[in-house]
């Protein structure tokens, strides 16, 4: 895969709303699991809190590639 037409992938993965939706409710997800946790369950939190930083990163990604596309 080329840079161009890996920032081509990102935008149409970005421009579809499903997509878009899907990643945004699992941010979301992790956030709220986040809150309803004991604050004893350090393991639990720490999981949501990494895929909290994963899906954040990730988005960030797809965007800064995104921006590129021609």
């Amino acid at each position: 895969m080329t840079d161009d037409e890996r920032n081509r992938a990102a935008k149409a993965l970005l421009s579809n709303p499903v997509t878009k939706h899907l990643l945004e409710t699992l941010r979301q997800d992790y956030l709220e699991a986040i809150a309803a946790s004991p604050l004893p369950d350090v393991a639990g939190r720490e999981y949501s809190y990494a895929g909290t930083r994963v899906v954040s990163e990730m988005l960030g990604q797809l965007e800064t590639w995104a921006r590129k596309a021609k």
